[in-house]
């Protein structure tokens, strides 16, 4: 039976995943014997040899509760979706090849058999398009890594799984959810199709999915996914790798097919537009920032995919639809979120944190976001609610939070309930600094309010100025309601307010120091957490401002932020207004 026939669009949900779940679809499934792949395209990327080492111990960071090395991974009942599509990925395999050694390669070969033996039949997750395309991929690359040196059943078993896998996703690669998920199984794809013999004729119908949808997804600047640091990250790698394995397949087997060209020129566009987004977002440390859902990201590699790319340049300092812009004074870098919430379809991980900033000095964070949860439908980690939720909410940001409600509606289980509002910016480069304001309307409804937030930042970095006005739109009730400025700090800065309690001394773990000033009344310092990396959650503190609206008269909170020292009666060093 052809491909075709298991591709019908009309077929309902609930009808195919009975009919892949059947014992006579995996029938179909049956290619003839791989003994070796055609090619093994390169795969520069690092990997986290921690992460390596306990992997070889059986923990799998967050993922799977650490039950020893022996114990499976694959059922464990506990695992979520998001949980599942990461492991069933196996980018994890480059964090045993990080680690390296015989114990590292066996662990490797370890979990692929265990794969083998639980899931290599039809699986709702583990066979999903996006899934499959990352697991074909990372198998294939990594195959010198964790297969070459096997015995020859084992890699006869890994080829004719690779085999089914790559025939079951050419007939599914319609079911892919337009943006990184449909990027990652094209990329699985054309992979199995340039590395498989007998899967030559799918590179076709993976090069034209890709000419079809890539350029809608690009969006100019890459606003379609999600408005996530990560997933530009994410999706650069991915590109980077098709570009890579079409390249060595022109060069090394001699492929000749007429859409290759064309997805070049292609492949070469997306880079280009999506490096100077990444680059905008990236902060001084060389990670990420923490906005719609994205943690800090492994330094060295983003620096290996803004190399792979060879796309160089300048960062942006602003990007429209992407939606953020950035501010570098000397040697401090301001980062804004002034874009309207991601598109529906993108925005499952998407955050309610409009206007909010973060800020650096150098290669340490100052004022941050929360971050982001990594697993949204696994187990929590301690049974206290659902990270992922909370997160995502407007308090979790250093912007302003009226009447303590979301300024975007969320759902728990992801994605926003309504869009209400505009987001407006201007942005102007004056003499003596740069001057942003924008405004979002999303408490409009609710509220009856606009919150617009003014910034300015001195030409050499050393002081910031901002002001948040909470703007009546029409529909004053007479009701007061409260609101709050919020300015999450880095674990790694301390806080110590001065006796008034009108500022706070902020002192960075080099020794340096800012001041963060009110002249809205008090300051109060309050705790906070940040989860910039894996379920990891450290604790830290927070700046509050509050204040009070009437929905008649405009109210405001002025602030500033000025690089120095409370003065040495505190213990911080030398008097308000010196370096550290």
């Amino acid at each position: 039976m052809g491909d075709r026939a298991f591709a019908v669009p009309t077929l309902g949900a609930r009808l195919r995943r009975a009919l892949f779940a059947s014992g006579l679809y995996g029938w179909t499934l049956r290619t003839p014997r791989i003994r070796a792949l055609r090619l093994v395209p390169p795969d520069p990327w690092p990997g986290d040899a921690g992460h390596g080492a306990e992997i070889v111990a059986g923990r799998f960071g967050g993922v799977v509760e650490p039950r020893g090395p022996e114990a499976p991974v694959f059922g464990d009942p506990a695992l979520g979706a998001d949980a599942q599509a990461d492991l069933g990925g196996f980018a994890w395999l480059r964090d045993l090849r990080a680690a390296g050694g015989d114990d590292a390669r066996r662990t490797a070969r370890q979990r692929v058999d265990e794969w083998l033996e639980t899931c290599d039949r039809w699986h709702p997750v583990y066979w999903r398009p996006d899934v499959l395309g990352r697991r074909i991929a990372n198998w294939i690359a990594l195959h010198d890594f964790f297969c070459l040196s096997a015995d020859d059943g084992f890699r006869e078993d890994v080829f004719a799984s690779l085999s089914r896998q790559t025939r079951h996703l050419s007939r599914t690669l319609a079911d892919a959810r337009p943006g990184p998920e449909l990027i990652a199984a094209v990329k699985g794809l054309v992979v199995g199709a340039l590395a498989l013999p007998g899967h030559e004729d799918r590179l076709s119908a993976g090069l034209a999915r890709l000419r079809r949808d890539l350029p809608e997804q690009l969006s100019g600047d890459g606003g379609a996914f999600g408005r996530n640091p990560a997933m530009l990250l994410l999706v650069l790698r991915d590109l980077a790798d098709l570009r890579a394995a079409l390249n060595m397949a022109q060069s090394a087997i001699g492929v000749e097919d007429e859409a290759v060209s064309p997805a070049m020129d292609l492949l070469r566009d997306g880079i280009d537009r999506l490096v100077p987004g990444l680059r905008l977002l990236r902060h001084g440390d060389g990670r990420l920032a923490l906005f719609n859902g994205s943690q800090e990201g492994d330094p060295a590699l983003i620096e290996a995919v803004l190399s792979q790319t060879g796309a160089g340049g300048k960062p942006l300092k602003s990007a429209g639809r992407l939606g953020y812009q950035r501010v570098l004074a000397g040697r401090t870098l301001l980062l804004m979120d002034v874009g309207a919430p991601p598109p529906l379809g993108h925005d499952r991980d998407g955050h309610a944190g409009p206007l909010s900033l973060e800020m650096s000095d150098g290669r340490e964070r100052l004022v941050v976001n929360c971050g982001a949860w990594p697993y949204p439908d696994g187990a929590e980690a301690d049974g206290t609610g659902s990270w992922h939720a909370a997160l995502r909410g407007t308090a979790a940001h250093s912007t302003v939070t009226v009447g303590e409600t979301n300024a975007l509606p969320i759902r728990p289980e992801g994605g926003f309930a309504g869009r209400p509002g505009r987001v407006t910016i201007s942005r102007v480069a004056e003499a003596d600094g740069v001057h942003i304001e924008a405004s979002h309307d999303f408490y409009g409804r609710l509220f009856g309010l606009r919150h617009e937030r003014s910034l300015w930042i001195s030409q050499d970095g050393g002081e910031i100025r901002g002001e948040d006005l909470l703007i009546p739109t029409g529909r004053p009730d007479g009701e007061t309601v409260g609101f709050a400025a919020r300015f999450h700090l880095h674990p790694d800065v301390t806080a110590t307010p001065d006796a008034q309690g009108t500022a706070v001394g902020l002192r960075l773990a080099s020794g340096g120091g800012w001041v963060f000033r009110s002249e809205s009344g008090p300051v109060a310092v309050a705790e906070s957490v940040y989860v910039g990396s894996g379920t990891q959650h450290r604790r830290t503190a927070q700046l509050v401002l509050s204040g009070a609206s009437d929905r008649q008269e405009t109210a405001r909170l002025t602030w500033s932020l000025k690089r120095g020292f409370l003065g040495s009666a505190l213990g911080l060093g030398p008097e308000a207004g010196s370096e550290g």
